[in-house]
């Protein structure tokens, strides 16, 4: 998918998990999702309007009371410490209440996929 990840079939096999596709117009995705053409397969990816949303792709941790996902810090999520911000950096979210992008700051790991490197990015994938 050009942003997130794809639909997963319910079922798993040996393999993990197989991605859903062949998607049409008579097959359609699931909310929240949309069919893609990725290479030379159909796929279904998270739709903008999700991708560019509070939940940004994925579904919204209802302790988290930002309009973005900071995600986790290195320490966090291994529980080592660290002497150095490992992927700590300014990113970009999109409101779609305003209907702007805006800086926070990334811990560098996990989040949503409302994240952007830059404004621009941001601004060019959401605000259509």
């Amino acid at each position: 998918c050009p942003r997130g990840n794809p639909a997963y079939m319910p079922l798993r096999t040996e393999f993990g998990q197989i991605p859903q596709g062949g998607c049409t117009i008579s097959s359609p995705c699931p909310d929240p999702y949309e069919c893609v053409d990725v290479a030379s397969q159909s796929l279904c990816c998270p739709s903008r309007k999700s991708i560019c949303s509070e939940t940004g792709g994925r579904l919204k941790n209802p302790l988290r009371n930002t309009p973005y996902d900071a995600g986790m810090r290195f320490d966090q999520l291994t529980g080592e410490q660290a002497n150095y911000a490992v992927g700590i950096s300014t990113r970009y979210y999109y409101n779609p209440i305003d209907g702007q992008c805006h800086p926070f700051t990334y811990n560098g790991f996990l989040g949503n996929f409302n994240n952007f490197n830059t404004q621009a990015d941001c601004q060019l994938f959401c605000a259509r």
